[in-house]
């Protein structure tokens, strides 16, 4: 029987046409399509005030969003946007309340006020490009009962928060429903006010590196100062986020001649007392996005006869973090200080000694305060090479080395053993200054008021890393002509402080020479014996690379590139000066 039945339905398929056999396959396809698609989908929730937090794997790493008066929102607003991690979020009111996402805000148009949190006083969505594999967000009380709605590609999630009280916060979360694009939050009460305090999530490729932007601002104390006179300066440190910036490092870079009288806690001068310091430096540890942090460094001005009338001090701060900071250009802060000549308008000129001492203008038997015999101003510098350039003579107080590095006349002592721990006294460094007419390896030469002066710094890496945002600093002493510059290799000039200030846009490799130059009039009414000194400096702000293998500066081990930059700038000022004649 069973035979005969199985034998008539092959004759039947058989004898089945094309169309309905297509007609079959489709209809067993479309059934098959219409079986649900399992997924692994998880509500997630925990208490946020638990040790451990968040414990569930799908929040390892997560980034985090605090909701609180540094969003980039003010009261009122309907919506704003935020990027963090590479991932755009936008919160709307989908209620179109007057107050806008934050309820409880007040008054409309106002900042953030300390102690904001996000309210859903009706119903708040937030949108999410591109989507995330995981969200959470803390629900901090509400007037009934805070409401997550987690919307993925694969699935949606409801969670609802454990109690209205504040004191008993619940982390609402997703995860496993495909990419979450969209969370919607709101209030069990049809009109209810829910409160929220903090975002974790993890982008969909995983989490990338942290990242901080850190900032340093300064100001000085006085807008000129005389020799030997109190200088403070006050620095300012800030991380904007969008993540902690660890291991936090802020330097001052010290002007040559002055002498530190204090600073602020935790500073670290570099050479140690009883040497002179070029440095000091403040290791800050981690400073939390919007964190903020004061220093404070009180110097005294070099004396009247290697800081006078025309000259300036020009100091440099510099701040970094081991997070990866996207916008370097903000590390860097500087100051240009300009000697006082109202100081010395009551001390008498004195004859012969090749320098202004009532800052007038006027040198020596050129001033008709000096009264006494003189002879006629002369620079004091060696003899006239080709150009108007320097010759070969020496400088009184100073020594040459073997590179052909000038050096100060205390490196000169060979019973002097401190000064042999100088970096000043020891190192030699490719980064040097030259200038057309020349200037003998002191840096000094002779030129005529007026005479057009070319200045090209050369700097290199010396180190075993890539360096990276490479900045030249070049301040014009008085006695140069600015409205004649011509600057080249994209350097600016910033009229106030006056100085040129370069940035390397390519990262500097080890040992791969590079240049800028620029070309200024010294001023047609400039005094015989004027002396025109011209100093660059150059720094960088992190190194690339296997930067624990640097060569050790001044008897340290340089675990950052930040901090071997650093110490390595004292020996980066070149100068080149030039006397009238």
């Amino acid at each position: 029987m069973f035979a005969r039945i199985i034998a008539a339905v092959m004759k039947r398929e058989k004898a089945m046409s094309l169309k309905g056999k297509l007609v079959r396959f489709f209809l067993m396809l479309g059934i098959s399509l219409l079986l649900p698609i399992t997924v692994d989908a998880r509500l997630i929730t925990e208490n946020p005030n638990s040790p451990g937090f968040p414990s569930d794997p799908a929040f390892a790493g997560s980034l985090v969003i605090a909701l609180d008066h540094t969003l980039p929102a003010k009261c009122g607003d309907q919506s704003f946007t935020m990027t963090v991690g590479g991932v755009q979020f936008l919160f709307r009111s989908s209620t179109d309340l007057f107050n806008g996402v934050y309820s409880s805000c007040f008054p409309l148009g106002a900042p953030l006020g300390q102690g904001t949190a996000l309210s859903s006083n009706g119903r708040v969505v937030i949108n999410i490009n591109p989507a995330v594999s995981a969200f959470g967000i803390i629900a901090a009380g509400a007037e009934c009962l805070n409401q997550a709605t987690f919307t993925g590609s694969l699935g949606t999630e409801l969670g609802t928060g454990a109690s209205f009280d504040p004191a008993t916060p619940t982390f609402l979360g997703a995860a496993d429903i495909g990419g979450i694009s969209t969370v919607a939050l709101s209030d069990t009460c049809t009109s209810g006010s829910g409160r929220w305090t903090q975002i974790r999530f993890v982008p969909a490729g995983g989490v990338p590196p942290a990242q901080a932007d850190v900032a340093l601002n300064k100001t000085p104390s006085a807008s000129a100062i005389g020799g030997v006179a109190p200088l403070g300066y006050s620095l300012g440190v800030a991380n904007f986020g969008p993540d902690t910036a660890k291991d936090v490092v802020a330097a001052d870079l010290l002007p040559p001649g002055v002498t530190v009288d204090g600073t602020s806690a935790g500073a670290t001068l570099s050479p140690p007392p009883p040497l002179p310091a070029s440095t000091v430096t403040w290791a800050l540890g981690d400073l939390a996005r919007g964190g903020t942090d004061r220093l404070a460094l009180m110097l005294a001005a070099p004396p009247f006869e290697t800081f006078s009338c025309e000259d300036t001090l020009l100091n440099i701060a510099a701040v970094g973090t081991s997070t990866t900071d996207p916008n370097l250009r903000n590390n860097v802060a500087f100051t240009v200080t300009p000697f006082d000549k109202a100081s010395r308008a009551n001390v008498p000129e004195i004859c012969d000694n090749f320098q202004d001492d009532n800052c007038n203008g006027l040198v020596d038997c050129n001033d008709p305060a000096c009264t006494t015999m003189c002879n006629p101003v002369f620079a004091p510098a060696p003899g006239v090479g080709p150009g108007g350039g320097g010759g070969t003579g020496g400088d009184p107080g100073s020594c040459m080395n073997l590179h052909g590095e000038s050096f100060p006349a205390p490196c000169c002592d060979p019973f002097n053993v401190g000064a042999q721990l100088d970096p000043l006294c020891r190192a030699f460094d490719p980064n040097f200054k030259e200038s057309d007419p020349s200037t003998n390896a002191f840096g000094y030469g002779y030129a005529q008021a007026g005479q057009a002066i070319t200045y090209t710094i050369h700097y290199e890496n010396i180190g075993t890393a890539d360096a990276h945002d490479v900045s030249i600093l070049d301040p014009l002493h008085p006695s140069l002509d600015e409205t004649t510059l011509a600057i080249n290799n994209g350097g600016v000039y910033d009229p106030g402080p006056r100085v040129i200030v370069w940035h390397d846009p390519l990262a500097l490799p080890p040992q791969v020479p590079r240049s800028v130059s620029f070309s200024v009039n010294i001023n047609s009414n400039a005094q015989p014996g004027t002396r025109v000194r011209n100093r660059g400096t150059v720094v960088c702000q992190r190194m690339s690379g296997d930067e624990s293998a640097l060569t050790p500066v001044e008897g340290e081990t340089c675990q950052q590139g930040f901090r071997f930059c650093l110490q390595r700038e004292r020996r980066n000022r070149e100068s080149a000066s030039v006397r009238t004649s």
